[in-house]
């Protein structure tokens, strides 16, 4: 698979998963420091977390505010990662037309961000 191949599988893997975040509950979520709950921005329960075990259970104010959190910031790192990826797909494809040492730069960069998504 090459490079434009590549980015357009990531893109989709990325569309996909800000559809997930568009359908979940809007706005920003809360959490509040002494609870175990996660709040709309309504006030409206979203969920609380529960523990499987011991480290879970130590951990369940840490867990709740990063549900909150991971509300709001996971759909602005989807699209600014998306916005990153097609400008230097524009940039790699529109370099390319000048022979592959100017395209170099920009493919090592898409090359990047996708290896990034990629990752574990």
């Amino acid at each position: 698979m090459n490079i434009t191949e590549r980015a357009a599988q990531v893109l989709q893997e990325i569309d996909e998963q800000l559809a997930i975040c568009e359908k979940a509950t809007a706005r920003p979520w809360e959490h509040h420091k002494t609870g175990y709950a996660v709040h709309g921005f309504d006030g409206g329960f979203i969920c609380k977390t529960e523990y499987a075990d011991a480290d879970a259970a130590k951990r369940r104010q840490e867990n709740a505010a990063f549900i909150a959190a991971a509300r709001t910031v996971c759909p602005k790192s989807l699209r600014c990662l998306k916005t990153a990826i097609e400008g230097q797909l524009k940039r790699y494809l529109s370099n390319r037309r000048f022979g592959e040492d100017t395209a170099l730069p920009s493919w090592q960069d898409l090359t990047a961000l996708i290896t990034q998504w990629n990752s574990k």
